[in-house]
Formats: C-alpha cells, structure tokens, sequence
C-alpha cells in the first residue's frame, strides 16, 4: 500500500498522464533562466555594429571636412577682399607703387625679398628683413621646403607664394586692407619670428601670415609679368597667375596638407608643393598630383585650368 506521501513523490516524478512534458525553464528562487545567445549569433550582432559605428564616424569625417573646406574658403574670400582695397587704394594713391605695382599688376607682392636691401631696385623701402629680438639665429621654418627650394636660407626665405609679403605690404600701404585682415578671426592668423625693421626709430612691424582650418600655410602668388629669372619658382608663380585671369592665387593644401609639409614626409617622398608638382610634368604643367587633388583654391578657373 502505498502512503499519501509516496504517490505524491511518484506524481512529482513520472508527471500526470494529462500534463504536458515540462518546459526546460527552470525556476530558482524566483529568477527564470531562458536559453542565451550562441556564439555565431553574438558575433553577427558586433558585425553589424562595427558596420554602423564606421558608417557613421566616415559620415562625421566627410561633415568635418567639408566645414572646414568652407572655413577656409571664409579665410581666402576676406583675403580676397582684402587684395581689392589693396589695389583700390593703392591706384588712387599719389605715389603709386612704382615698379613694385608695375610687376605685380597692382596687386600686393608675393616676395619678402622686395622688402631687402638686395630688392631696393624694385623694392618699396630699401631696407631688411630681420629676426625679431631674441629669435634663434635660425629662423623657424614653417615648411622643409625653404630650406631646398633654392631660396635664400634666411628669413626671406620661399619667394614667390609667401603670403607675408602680401600681409606686410597691406600694413604699410593701405589702411583699408589692414583693417580688413584685422577682421579675420585670429585662429587662422599666425606671427612670424621676423620683422620688419624700417630703420626709421619706429617699432619693426611683426611678420605674419595666415593658416588654412588644417593649421597648414596658406600660398599667395602674383607676380604677374614676364620672368627674367629662370628660377622654378619664379615661372610657376606667373604661370599660376596668368591662369588665373592674371590674378592673385591663394592656395591651401586642404586635408592632406598637414602630411605634405610635415618633415617625416618631406624626407621619405619630397616635396609635393604646386610649384614642385607644377614642374615634375615638364612642359605639360599640370597640378595632377593625387596629394594636390584636395587643394582649396581662391578661383575655381585655376582649378579648372590645371587639371
């Protein structure tokens, strides 16, 4: 005979012929534990979510840079402008600009070395540039390529393309176009350890020049009559203007231009510059570097020309 309490255990085990098999879900104190994910399962899943993170930090990149293509576009149009007051003022000014304005169309030179001693004859002011007080002996170069691009080691250093001389011939010559500059936001404006010493008793005026949203320099051509130099960069920077209406250029490297002008790069591939790029296709002249490919330029026809 069997006890209440053995048929309650024989139920529990075998189940009642009614019921159905119990679920594999089991109950402990009170917490229901559910199969989980298999291997293959969770790894899809991180498949998929690498997928979107990319997408979207891509998506980030590409909003990012356009930004800054347009900041830099923001940077070269007030330049621009500032270039026209320049050439405003300076045509209606009694002096003029005398050959400097002859060689430059008018326009703000593109070369420091207008302002030294050894450019007095086309120079606005015979005098020098020079390092400001307690500058290193060497100058602090912003690019390795005044240091091969056979202009002068000093601190007149890149020739043709030097926005400097643009900015410094603006501070000198006309007021409307300082003012200008001045309304630039000062992220993009950088000092120069030289100056401008006119020898006259007066504090030497700061060297400065502008940078694009990368922090890379920006290019300023405008020599626009006929070399006599046969100088590389001489050639290029009239062909630069005269393929662009014989006006100003301003050039920034875009994204790729804090790698171009690094040393590390400069010394394992060379210079990749719009002059050097200019000149390695001999005399097709074109800029179709694939590093030159993101440059920002002041004038769509130029780009267009170039290509």
């Amino acid at each position: 005979m069997l006890t209440r309490f053995s048929m309650f255990t024989q139920l529990s085990n075998t189940g009642s012929p009614n019921r159905s098999p119990r679920r594999s879900t089991v109950r402990r104190t009170g917490v229901t534990l559910r199969p989980g994910f298999t291997l293959i399962e969770m790894l899809v899943v991180v498949a998929i979510l690498a997928i979107l993170i990319g997408m979207a930090f891509r998506g980030a990149t590409a909003m990012t840079e356009a930004a800054k293509i347009r900041e830099t576009k923001a940077v070269m149009a007030s330049l621009v402008q500032a270039i026209d007051a320049y050439k405003l003022e300076v045509t209606q000014s009694r002096a003029g600009g005398g050959k400097v304005t002859a060689f430059y169309n008018g326009s703000p030179p593109d070369d420091l070395n207008v302002f030294s001693a050894t450019g007095a004859n086309i120079g606005i002011i015979p005098t020098n540039i020079k390092l400001a007080a307690g500058s290193p002996i060497v100058p602090e170069l912003t690019d390795p390529r005044d240091l091969t691009s056979g202009v002068l080691p000093s601190p007149n250093a890149r020739g043709h393309g030097d926005l400097r001389a643009m900015v410094l011939a603006m501070r000198l010559r006309s007021p409307q176009a300082s003012q200008i500059l001045d309304g630039i936001n000062s992220k993009y404006r950088v000092k120069d350890n030289a100056v401008f010493d006119p020898n006259d008793g007066s504090e030497p005026i700061p060297l400065v020049y502008y940078v694009d949203a990368w922090g890379t320099p920006i290019e300023y051509y405008s020599v626009c009559s006929s070399p006599t130099s046969p100088a590389p960069r001489e050639r290029a920077a009239f062909a630069f203007v005269h393929n662009n209406n014989t006006e100003p250029l301003l050039v920034s490297y875009g994204p790729n231009g804090p790698d171009q002008f690094s040393g590390d790069f400069f010394n394992d591939f060379g210079d990749t510059s719009l002059i050097a790029d200019f000149h390695d296709n001999g005399v097709d002249g074109r800029i179709n570097s694939v590093l030159n490919q993101d440059n920002v330029y002041s004038s769509e026809t130029f780009k267009e020309r170039m290509k």
